[in-house]
């Protein structure tokens, strides 16, 4: 790979905190900021990155903070933003980019305020509405988009549009389609399948080959080598794998008690996907089409490989301990490989794939899926939408502040009102100060990717799970956003909503993929009722810069009541909400299954009491890991606890021909995949795979004798 050999795009910070677009050759002299939009927002934030006809478009807040469409061809001098004429007075907010040809179609609103299908050849002159769709105003969700035949589907709020690019070639399809969830589209051959009110339907495009084809309420459709695969539940209640080729669909899996299957992705001469369906946790799998085979058997059940990114005849995948591996879709094939830890998917580049680790200190690698070809290429800090001209892929990975999600309906002096409909000067209710005016409504976005404990996926608190009627209705946060609990004389305390999942009437969203959150501020800190249930207002937590309006920064705002972290009093609430919802007892099996892997040999200990294991390896390897069973406490029932948890450590000892050396929780022997330290309990929990520095092993001489002093849960998944 040379340095000429690509031009990446992608979003990241600036040194001014702004997010701005950037290019990349993979060298630092070849790094270059694109733009340097100064807003009210915190920068363009650069989003939905699609190529057509050899340049690449995206959509990103303009100066005056208008979401707008922009245009680059990978320069600084190449990149502007699109102001067609007859778009809307606050902005075109193009939506659903998909490349037709030599176009790019997308939603937008036009001058009246509605929206519309659109088009662009690169140019302002060249971009204009092809259809306004009717009874359609500028608030509209994030449409779905597939290519069939030549032609490109929209599915938008109900709506279904077909269209080659031309005005004459614009239809729309289909103006009712009631689901709870937005359809999923894919090709077969030259038609399209989607999912609607519980069916999945098939069209050629026209109203009358518009038909359901099973009453199956299916998701990730996934085009495949003579038809499309996807997951669906089945009769019996149980999550499986299907595939069509645009009859009848039928099960590939007998699955029972399984996740559904996700990210099913190509691969050659297989497709793989993710699943817990062989009751040892989320592992990766493989399908022919006929047969399913199981490609890990990781040693901690639940560490949630992710992130499949094919490279020519293989793919790379992570897991939660942000190992990297590598497969052919054989299980011979399948292997962990010693890397940086990933945020993501990354895009390919013929035989390499270029990943971005995350954070503020991240940076941009190439491999080859080995571990002398993995190079650390630039600094990229939280970078996003990895995009290769011409070739395209996307990678967010972003935390949501504290946030209620869209359809959240708050108590108003009207009554209850969505959050999204809400407006600055509308008068809420709110547990201290009675009816109060809003100062500001925002809103932001967040992906969520496959992990069970991402830290953007939201919280679910069941409708009663809170108390009687408390919530009214299905409630959806963040996990940041704090609940307020009463406590009958003083001001009561706020309750972070992640510290109350029990994985029964308060659990984690399943869902994945891009999320819009809301959040309103009043004069001061206080708490709403949403869904009937106290929620805290705005407050200044350092995440102002993920929304799309800045909120008042209201310095040294009094919270209205003490934030309590895990301790005692969360535990104790924790444990009443989970006796309220009839949780099941924790279960499972107390054997951690701990064990050594020296470059990918398991070890298992020759002595093991009383939390004391001893380990002898008889060569010194040049890879070391920590391995066991792993489990998130909320969800087990063992503890409000969200981090996936292996086994924590109070101490290691190394010993090697007549010489010891300890190491004690805040030592630098451990490296990824362990947790930092607990300053309360004094361990160092792993996430069920944790990496030893290799440093401290290069200069020691076999045998070596590795004692571990560890903790382990009451109960792991067996």
């Amino acid at each position: 790979m040379t340095a000429d050999s690509f031009r990446l795009l992608y979003s990241a910070l600036d040194g001014n905190g702004t997010v701005q677009l950037w290019a990349t050759d993979g060298t630092p002299a070849g790094t270059a900021e694109l733009t340097a939009v100064a807003n009210d927002g915190g920068g363009l934030f650069p989003g939905a990155i699609t190529v057509f006809n050899g340049q690449a478009a995206f959509t990103g807040i303009d100066a005056a903070g208008r979401t707008s469409l922009w245009i680059t061809n990978g320069s600084a001098a190449g990149t502007a933003e699109l102001a067609p004429a007859d778009a809307f007075i606050n902005g075109l907010d193009p939506k659903g980019l998909i490349a037709v040809g030599d176009h790019l179609l997308f939603t937008g609103t036009d001058a009246t305020g509605h929206t519309g299908l659109w088009t662009t050849d690169g140019t302002a002159a060249g971009t204009h509405e092809l259809l306004a769709i009717p009874d359609l105003g500028p608030a509209i969700d994030t449409p779905e988009t597939a290519l069939a035949g030549g032609r490109a589907y929209v599915a938008v709020n109900g709506r279904l549009l077909v269209s080659d690019g031309t005005a004459g070639g614009t239809t729309l399809l289909a103006t009712a389609l009631p689901t709870a969830d937005p359809p999923t589209l894919a090709p077969i051959g030259d038609a399209l399948l989607f999912t609607a009110n519980g069916h999945l339907w098939r069209t050629d495009g026209t109203p009358a080959g518009t038909t359901p084809l099973a009453p199956l309420d299916a998701y990730d459709l996934t085009p495949v080598h003579g038809g499309v695969l996807f997951s669906a539940i089945d009769a019996h209640g149980n999550a499986q794998l299907w595939f069509t080729d645009g009859a009848a669909p039928h099960a590939l899996t007998a699955f029972t008690h399984a996740t559904p299957p996700f990210d099913i992705t190509p691969l050659a001469g297989s497709t793989l996907f993710f699943t817990d369906g062989g009751g040892t946790g989320t592992q990766l799998w493989s399908t022919d089409g006929i047969t399913v085979t199981p490609l890990t058997t990781l040693p901690a059940p639940g560490l949630a490989p992710a992130f499949i990114t094919p490279i020519g005849a293989t793919a790379l995948f992570t897991t939660t301990t942000g190992g990297l591996w590598t497969t052919d879709g054989t299980p011979a094939g399948t292997t962990a490989i010693t890397g940086p830890a990933f945020a993501g998917p990354g895009v390919a580049l013929g035989a390499t794939a270029l990943l971005a680790t995350s954070g503020p200190d991240a940076a941009l690698y190439a491999t080859d899926g080995t571990p002398d070809g993995t190079t650390r290429l630039i600094d990229a800090p939280y970078a996003g939408g990895l995009t290769l001209l011409p070739p395209t892929a996307e990678l967010t990975t972003n935390a949501a502040p504290a946030c209620f999600l869209p359809g959240t309906l708050i108590l108003t002096e009207h009554g209850p009102v969505a959050i999204e409909h809400l407006r600055p000067g509308d008068r809420v209710f709110t547990v201290f100060g009675g009816l109060r005016p809003l100062l500001w409504i925002g809103a932001g976005r967040a992906t969520i990717g496959a992990r069970k404990d991402h830290p953007a996926r939201p919280v679910l608190i069941r409708a009663g799970a809170l108390g009687p009627n408390t919530p009214a209705r299905d409630l959806r946060l963040t996990q940041g956003h704090c609940l307020h609990f009463p406590d009958g004389t003083g001001p009561g305390a706020l309750v972070p909503a992640a510290l109350l999942v029990n994985g029964t009437s308060i659990l984690l969203d399943p869902g994945e993929g891009d999320i819009v959150y809301h959040h309103l501020a009043v004069d001061g800190h206080d708490a709403v009722l949403a869904e009937g249930a106290a929620c805290e207002t705005w407050h200044n937590d350092g995440t102002a810069w993920q929304f799309d309006l800045l909120p008042p920064a209201q310095a040294g705002l009094t919270p209205c009541a003490p934030k309590l972290a895990y301790g005692p009093a969360t535990i104790a609430l924790w444990r009443t909400l989970r006796t309220r919802a009839g949780c099941p007892p924790p279960g499972g099996t107390p054997d951690p299954a701990l064990h050594l892997l020296a470059d990918d040999v398991p070890i298992s200990p020759d002595f093991a009491r009383d939390g004391r294991y001893r380990f002898t390896l008889r060569h010194r390897p040049s890879a070391l890991y920590l391995a066991s069973r792993s489990a998130i406490p909320a969800i087990t029932g063992l503890a409000p606890d969200l981090r996936r948890l292996g086994v924590g450590l109070r101490g290691l000892a190394i010993a090697q021909r007549g010489t010891l050396a300890r190491h004690g929780p805040e030592s630098p022997v451990y490296a990824d995949g362990f947790h930092p330290p607990d300053p309360t309990e004094r361990l160092r929990w792993t996430a069920g795979l944790a990496r030893f520095d290799p440093s401290y092993l290069r200069l020691a001489r076999a045998p070596l004798r590795l004692e571990l002093m560890a903790e382990t849960l009451a109960a792991y998944p067996p």
